[in-house]
């Protein structure tokens, strides 16, 4: 991408950390895609597809979400990517290598899906408290010493990403229903011990670890729910989940220690209602940006010792203008978009008023998890 003398904001550069520079404010937000080994290895065919992000003008990808348990408890998905060995995370050199070959950033997404894990042969939900819908898996209410482990292994994980791998920063999954988010939230944390007491206390725990793992200067992000979303959902409750007001307490606990936070929303157990990936019409500028304002809380909170991403249906230059430009965010992530095309930071430099071919219909990851494929946009299957 060569820059034009006076860029639109979202195409001018950003410090994230001192050691973590974009060329513009576009992210790729995690996506999972399928394209791992059944191992957890990197693919070839993973590397290519990274490669190809890379070459498409993104300012900074983030990867897909991996696991870290040996077991395999903790995925999300089939085919996942995985930090679980050091032979495992030396695999990943190779995509890291793909991305900086392009001048482009790599943050490795740590996640955990505990009770959001899918119903896979020999594998067991890992749980805060019995309260946690739905159960149809072998589930375990974890011990203390039981949740210090997973806190250590997100630890060992981060190690690996940047002792090994050499990506340019990890990412904590602390969104969307998944195990960090689980032990924030009063629906599925109702323990008695300190980590219910204090349900930040996991998030902090894991955060403060990684970074005296990691040291001063390497980049640590945070993906983070502003609201759980709950009262969206099917579910019958009065757990509130957890909102936007913990989400401000959390980052203000964590503004010395975390980098940047990626703010979002919803919720993989409460139906799909709740989910963070939405349907709609996001081509309109007015339409974008469905987590803005949790964004610009968590913006006016932390001010300019933290940078802030937002997610949630954001499709053009001017959308992604209008949150950078009114202070809601310092810059802006998307998934779908890039399933689609994969180049679209490149086509909307080009033309900044493209109508991109992401339309938000959310059929790229059912498709896939049915029919045991890696992802894809379902347009193309009808092209």
């Amino acid at each position: 991408m060569s820059y034009k003398a006076q860029p639109t904001t979202c195409f001018t550069g950003i410090e994230y950390n001192q050691n973590l520079l974009a060329l513009n404010r576009w992210v790729r937000s995690a996506t999972w895609e399928g394209l791992a080994e059944p191992n957890g290895n990197v693919s070839e065919e993973m590397v290519k597809y990274y490669a190809d992000l890379a070459k498409g003008g993104v300012g900074m990808i983030i990867t897909t979400c991996m696991f870290f348990d040996e077991e395999r408890n903790g995925v999300t998905g089939f085919n996942q990517a995985g930090l679980a060995t050091d032979e495992m995370v030396a695999t990943h050199k190779a995509l890291v290598d793909a991305c900086h070959a392009e001048e482009t950033p790599v943050v490795a997404q740590i996640n955990h899906s505990g009770a959001a894990a899918p119903p896979f042969p020999n594998l067991v939900r890992q749980v805060f408290s019995e309260t946690v819908p739905p159960m149809e898996m072998p589930h375990n209410v974890m011990t203390i010493e039981e949740i210090e482990a997973i806190e250590d292994g997100f630890v060992q994980a981060a190690i690996r990403c940047k002792e090994i791998a050499g990506y340019d920063g990890v990412q904590i999954h602390a969104a969307h229903g998944y195990l960090v988010n689980q032990s924030l939230s009063d629906l599925t944390n109702n323990r008695t011990d300190k980590y219910g007491e204090d349900r930040t206390l996991f998030l902090c725990n894991i955060a403060c670890k990684i970074r005296a793992a990691v040291g001063p200067d390497y980049p640590v992000l945070m993906k983070l729910n502003g609201d759980d979303c709950l009262h969206e959902g099917e579910l019958q409750i009065e757990a509130k989940g957890h909102t936007i007001a913990q989400s401000v307490e959390i980052i203000k606990k964590l503004v010395d220690v975390v980098d940047t936070v990626e703010v979002s929303g919803g919720s993989q157990i409460a139906g799909p209602k709740a989910m963070p990936i939405r349907k709609g019409n996001h081509y309109k500028v007015e339409n974008q940006g469905y987590f803005k304002e949790y964004a610009k809380a968590v913006k006016q909170a932390v001010g300019d010792k933290m940078r802030v991403i937002s997610v949630g249906g954001i499709r053009s230059v001017a959308g992604a203008n209008q949150l950078i430009e009114g202070g809601f965010c310092d810059a802006v992530s998307m998934s779908r978009p890039f399933i689609a095309q994969p180049d679209v930071v490149n086509q909307m430099f080009a033309d900044e008023g493209l109508k991109i071919k992401c339309n938000s219909c959310f059929k790229c990851m059912p498709y896939s998890f049915q029919n045991k494929v890696s992802i894809r946009c379902v347009k193309d299957l009808k092209e």
